[in-house]
């Protein structure tokens, strides 16, 4: 008897819960009163760049739903899993062509706000967006957790 062929689906649900905690350290500025156990200088580190790291999960998953879109151009899809899903070979595919063309878009949009050539080049959106400071590590952060984002958060389904 013939296997069914593996296939993945995108799990929306986890990726945004990952970018939760980005979220309220964003949203607190990155000082909360203390965290046991955890230096101060690590929280702040991390909540520095927690807004642009939240941005960049909608990133990964804009681009892991155009992907399914372009993988899935059947008129009528038969269940939302089959909309969401992949097969193993072109999970296989996204992960190297797919997650690389979502950190480059990332590191590009970060380029503009994070790099001393964005700033220069373009200072209206510097300083719209974010301080007009150059933060090669915002940019480092964010493009990291972007792949993370795209390339980890697919389950395999059960027949």
């Amino acid at each position: 008897m013939e296997q069914p062929p593996k296939t993945y689906q995108f799990q929306v649900v986890p990726a945004m819960a990952a970018s939760l905690p980005l979220e309220a350290l964003d949203m607190a500025e990155g000082r909360p009163s203390g965290v046991p156990g955890v230096p101060g200088e690590v929280i702040d580190f991390i909540a520095d760049h927690a807004g642009n790291m939240s941005v960049t999960t909608g990133m990964a998953m804009i681009g892991a739903a155009a992907y399914l879109g372009v993988r899935n151009r059947k008129p009528k899809p038969e269940s939302y899993r089959e909309l969401l899903s992949v097969p193993e070979d072109s999970l296989r595919r996204f992960r190297v062509f797919g997650v690389g063309a979502i950190m480059g878009v990332a590191a590009l949009a970060n380029c503009v706000t994070e790099t001393r050539w964005g700033i220069e080049t373009f200072p209206g959106i510097a300083k719209t967006l974010s301080s007009p400071q150059p933060d090669v590590w915002d940019t480092i952060t964010s493009t990291a957790w972007a792949g993370i984002v795209a390339g980890l958060f697919w389950r395999r389904n059960r027949s």
